[in-house]
Formats: structure tokens, sequence, C-alpha cells
């Protein structure tokens, strides 16, 4: 009866862990980027809309920030995030879940009143808007 008996020793962990220092700097470098990659949009007039202008920062400091924290840990991308293998037969499933979801929620939402300073200041930045932020 060969069973298998649970180790005692933990698994290896990351030589540095980041503590909550290094997660407050994470946060400082993100917005810092954040800033300066808004004030670069301004200055250089690209004509963008809102949600387009969020996702190019998002683009831009989302890496940079995963980039440094790896660094400061002295691990790599698949020690810090071990990736395994996704069972495709769920696939489905979380597609049926998540357009039902959806509908639910967006029928929840409605029924949440919004305040009169938020409605103006939506109906004004979307009439600036593109398209695409009109369609969402």
């Amino acid at each position: 009866m060969n069973e298998a008996v649970p180790s005692l020793n933990p698994p290896p962990t990351a030589k540095c862990v980041p503590g909550i220092a290094q997660s407050l700097k994470l946060s400082a470098l993100y917005f810092a980027i954040y800033i300066a990659v808004t004030l670069a949009l301004q200055i250089a007039h690209v004509p963008l809309g809102m949600f387009s202008s969020l996702l190019i920062i998002q683009v831009i400091s989302w890496p940079l920030i995963l980039w440094v924290g790896l660094r400061w840990s002295r691990v790599t991308f698949r020690q810090a995030c071990p990736l395994t293998r996704f069972p495709v037969r769920i696939v489905p499933a979380l597609l049926i879940a998540s357009f039902g979801a959806s509908i639910l929620l967006l029928s929840v939402a409605g029924l949440i009143p919004m305040p009169e300073a938020m409605k103006k200041e939506l109906s004004e930045g979307i009439t600036g808007s593109s398209k695409l932020s009109l369609f969402f």
C-alpha cells in the first residue's frame, strides 16, 4: 500500500518576497508612469478618446511594473507566476456563465440610481470622445 505521504518540507519559495515597502514603491512607480504617459499624451496633442487613452496607459505601465517587480524579487516570470494547463473542456461553460452573468449584472446595474452630477460628467465626456467610447 504505497500511499502518497505529504512532505513535511514546504515548497521552495522565492529568494526575496516583496514586502510592504516594495509594494508601496511599485504602486508609486505605477502612478508616476501613469502621470508621465498622461502628460506625454496631452503635450503631444494626441487625439484619443477617454477609453483609448486609458488603454494606452495600461499597456505601457503594467508591463513595466511587472518587469520591475520581477527584478526586485530576483525571480523569473515562471517562478513568480506558475501557469498550469487550462482544461479546455470548461470553456463552453465559462462562455455561457459569463454571458448570463453580464445580462444579470446589466439589469441589476440599471436599478441603481446615478447622481445627476455624474450623469452630466459622463455625457460631457462621451460627446467629445470617439465612436468606440460612445458604444460603451
